[in-house]
């Protein structure tokens, strides 16, 4: 009977780890697969045969050259600096407001939450055109403050972050206060050390939104030398750069472009999974 049991359990152990090594591979596979395009021809690329290793080795470097000879270093530059100040900003931002939605009383203070809530609904788009209006007027078009300046908060943002401070005892505050700590003080020395998880979270979801940001850079860039790197996967497919769209460039630039979000997770993921685990099951 016990031996019965012993390998009933070891079929199940064995088909669960079959079946999530299948689904592990599926899903790493369309990574491969542009890995390898970068050393592949058009032709190769199009081609109905499935191939797992490029068929000239990894000594075709053409597509390479095309993508870096745009400059696309200097997009990456440019996608890095505006993410990381989009994030960093965002998650100040919405720690002060979450904060003071959550543990400041003042008049009208539910009503603002409303409204920013309220807003969650509306589509970014309508915000499109009032935002590039003030953008010319302002003459920031093909700079840096276009791009960071217009998502330096969110009402996810600040909504995520008025939650989590909740949770936290009145006491912890009030007694902070009663330690002589002001309110930056509170802000920066008691709340967001205790919630790190969920600014971790925000910053995270904040980043990868700006890094696969399309739409707003193609409306106020248009110099080349300030594209991000979604601008110039689609300048790739102007076919009247080349006598054909560069299909090994664009998956050279797109796996490329990949990396930093798969780092990201990488050294962050405990943070994120602890933070969305957490944030599930506050009120």
């Amino acid at each position: 009977m016990i031996e019965t049991k012993n390998t009933s359990f070891y079929l199940r152990q064995a088909i669960t780890y079959i079946v999530i090594t299948a689904v592990a591979v599926c899903m790493l596979f369309p990574f491969w697969y542009m890995f390898i395009a970068m050393f592949r021809t058009n032709g190769q690329i199009s081609s109905t045969v499935l191939r797992l290793f490029p068929e000239r080795g990894f000594t075709y470097v053409d597509n390479i050259v095309i993508l870096f000879e745009r400059n696309y270093l200097r997009n990456i530059y440019n996608t890095l600096l505006v993410s990381a100040a989009r994030s960093i900003f965002t998650m100040l931002l919405c720690c002060m407001a979450g904060l003071a939605f959550s543990k400041f009383k003042f008049p009208g203070r539910n009503g603002l939450l409303y409204a920013v809530i309220i807003t969650m609904m509306v589509p970014g788009q309508i915000a499109i055109i009032p935002n590039y209006l003030m953008m010319t007027r302002m003459r920031w078009l093909n700079t840096y403050q276009a791009l960071i300046v217009p998502g330096l908060a969110s009402a996810f943002g600040i909504f995520m972050m008025r939650q989590y401070f909740s949770a936290l005892p009145d006491e912890i505050i009030e007694s902070s206060r009663i330690d002589g700590l002001s309110e930056w003080g509170i802000l920066f020395r008691m709340a967001i050390p205790l919630t790190t998880a969920g600014i971790t979270v925000l910053g995270i979801i904040t980043f990868m939104g700006s890094w696969n940001d399309f739409l707003w850079p193609l409306i106020v860039i248009t110099k080349e030398e300030m594209y991000t790197v979604t601008l110039r996967m689609a300048s790739l497919m102007d076919t009247g750069l080349y006598d054909i769209v560069p299909m090994g460039a664009i998956m050279c630039g797109a796996f490329v472009s990949s990396l930093p979000m798969i780092i990201l997770f990488i050294i962050f993921r405990d943070k994120m999974l602890s933070g969305i685990l957490a944030g599930s099951v506050k009120a």
